[in-house]
């Protein structure tokens, strides 16, 4: 299922952000709404039922994404603002995008498909090995010695 999800995301991200910007808000939202989606269709994905169609119960977590950030920015719920230069810093971006490029084929070049998993779960998606350990059957310790040793064969191999 990881994988079917995976691939969708890939196809279909920037149409369905498009698709729901001007109910979020602003394009920003959108993104924000998107990935929330994808993550609980990556947490709940026990829930699918073989047979029915893909984007029509990837469209319903969606809906029900964009009903709860609507909740939240009316008052309905919790919402604390991030402060993104804080977060993402002030980095070069082509600099970045090469970096995340040696990132991504040294990931593609794992053998185990378990691994290769967590590490795209964490660098790629940017989830933290908490909600990796919610997606996944790893525990936690060994996710994150999955992530710590992959880190430490990237500054060995780059160094």
């Amino acid at each position: 299922m990881y994988s079917i999800i995976e691939k969708h995301y890939k196809h279909n991200y920037k149409m369905f952000v498009k698709r729901v910007a001007s109910r979020a808000g602003s394009f920003e939202d959108a993104e924000d709404v998107i990935q929330e989606a994808y993550y609980r269709a990556l947490k709940f994905s026990n829930s699918f039922e073989m047979g029915l169609h893909f984007n029509h119960w990837f469209s319903r977590i969606v809906s029900n994404v964009l009903k709860d950030r609507i909740s939240e920015r009316y008052g309905k719920g919790s919402h604390e603002e991030l402060d993104e230069e804080r977060i993402e810093g002030d980095e070069d971006s082509a600099y970045t995008n090469k970096l995340l490029e040696v990132v991504f084929e040294e990931i593609d070049k794992v053998e185990n498909e378990a691994h290769r998993e967590v590490l795209a779960f964490y660098f790629e998606y940017g989830f933290s090995l908490q909600e990796i350990n919610e997606l996944s059957e790893l525990n936690y310790h060994n996710i994150h010695k999955i992530v710590k040793m992959f880190k430490k064969g990237l500054k060995d191999r780059n160094a």
